[in-house]
């Protein structure tokens, strides 16, 4: 019996640490990405800083004899990565490209997407940090929302406690109930092997900075709300 104990002990553990390896492994990945589409950003800022030259070349172009330069120009600069449509909620440019591409997603999902991130929030945050956090809360919130009637996503930081701390908001328009009578999340995917990484992923970007999170439903309006509080770092309890 002791034998069996330890080996089903042993198995366990095994399987604990490939689903923390498998959680490591998608948060670089997802930091690759959002890192992809901070540089997309940066190239836009660049090129609303040169557009002045590219109308200058337009328009030396334009003496009536260079009809096919011109257009072969302008198909160029159209089909550019950096003319891609941007949005600007924060400064922190990875925070920025991630909600800009829950945007995204939200607008071709018909959810209607809000965030608002106060000035000097979450800058002791690292792209990791980020990634993971936001990453999977507005993944789980578009999974949610998706297909509800009214949808919408509301995603707000904030500084309380006369800046010493961050309160972090997501809401989001949700159909059922998905907390358990044990206090667990139930998943609305598809993928339910990996389910439960993305709550263990903001569990512990939030246990890190020794923050307070909960989670709540509200069955009149059907929405579902966590709240985060983070208290800045080197501020004493």
């Amino acid at each position: 019996m002791f034998t069996f104990y330890i080996q089903q002990l042993i198995i366990r553990k095994n399987a604990e640490n490939a689903r923390l390896l498998l959680e490591l492994q998608r948060e670089s990945d997802n930091v690759a990405y959002y890192n992809s589409l901070r540089d997309n950003y940066d190239k836009q800022r660049i090129l609303v800083h040169d557009i002045k030259e590219h109308l200058n070349t337009i328009a030396a172009l334009n003496d009536g004899s260079h009809t096919k330069e011109i257009s072969d120009y302008i198909s160029e600069l159209s089909d550019s990565d950096a003319l891609k449509r941007s949005r600007t909620y924060c400064r922190n440019p990875i925070f920025n490209a991630i909600l800009s591409h829950y945007a995204e997603i939200c607008e071709s999902e018909r959810i209607s997407f809000a965030a608002d991130i106060r000035y000097r929030t979450l800058e002791y945050f690292s792209a990791n940090d980020y990634a993971s956090l936001f990453g999977n809360l507005l993944d789980n919130a578009v999974a949610a929302a998706s297909g509800t009637p009214h949808a919408f996503i509301d995603c707000n930081v904030s500084l309380i406690q006369n800046g010493n701390a961050d309160l972090i908001t997501v809401t989001n328009s949700c159909s059922n109930n998905p907390i358990a009578p044990d206090g667990t999340l139930h998943t609305t995917k598809a993928d339910t092997i990996n389910h439960g990484l993305g709550t263990l992923s903001i569990k512990r970007i939030v246990d890190s900075y020794d923050g307070i999170m909960k989670y709540s439903y509200d069955e009149k309006d059907r929405y579902f709300k966590y709240i985060i509080l983070i208290q800045h770092p080197g501020i004493m309890q």
